[in-house]
């Protein structure tokens, strides 16, 4: 570690913590304005009849996967939409940035995982049958380790001997 030069504790000025809680205090409330106009316009009519109305922008149309990294998406906004049906609505406020924005999220359509259903049953059902196979074996080796750690077993070498060698 290099220290190249110390900085003295620096105490922000009153009026510097005054504008950035009021800075963040409007965003909020531009938020809940968003949030309240979204509401009234949703409400008003059908969702695609508003939807095609002037008083939304479209950025663009983008399909995503469980594994998508999206920036302006939240994570838990992601969880939402895997969660969602045909048609529905994912409302999000987002404010990063000076200007805050509400993303509205319109399910179009839901990509199955595979479109070959007969080849996503057997794929499916194999990863079922390895899960229950390893289930099972991993409860044997518990019980036989259990097992070890009651009786402690011990193999007496003579008596082994002995019947090797009546055997022969």
């Amino acid at each position: 570690m290099r220290l190249d030069e110390e900085l003295k504790p620096y105490i922000p000025e009153l009026t510097d913590i005054f504008d950035q809680v009021s800075n963040d205090y409007s965003r909020n409330e531009k938020l809940l304005a968003l949030e309240e106009a979204v509401t009234k316009i949703l409400s008003k009519s059908s969702v695609s009849n508003v939807l095609k109305s002037e008083s939304f922008h479209y950025l663009f149309k983008e399909k995503i996967n469980r594994r998508s990294t999206i920036n302006y998406l939240e994570q838990d906004a992601l969880k939402e939409i895997f969660q969602s049906k045909m048609s529905d609505l994912i409302v999000k406020p987002i404010s990063k940035g000076a200007n805050p924005y509400l993303i509205v999220v319109k399910i179009e359509e839901i990509i199955p995982a595979s479109k070959n259903l007969q080849q996503y049953e057997k794929i499916k059902d194999a990863i079922q049958d390895q899960i229950t196979e390893q289930t099972n074996n991993d409860r044997i080796v518990a019980l036989i380790n259990s097992l070890r750690e009651r009786y402690k077993p011990t193999v007496n070498l003579k008596l082994v001997e002995q019947l090797v060698s009546n055997l022969q």
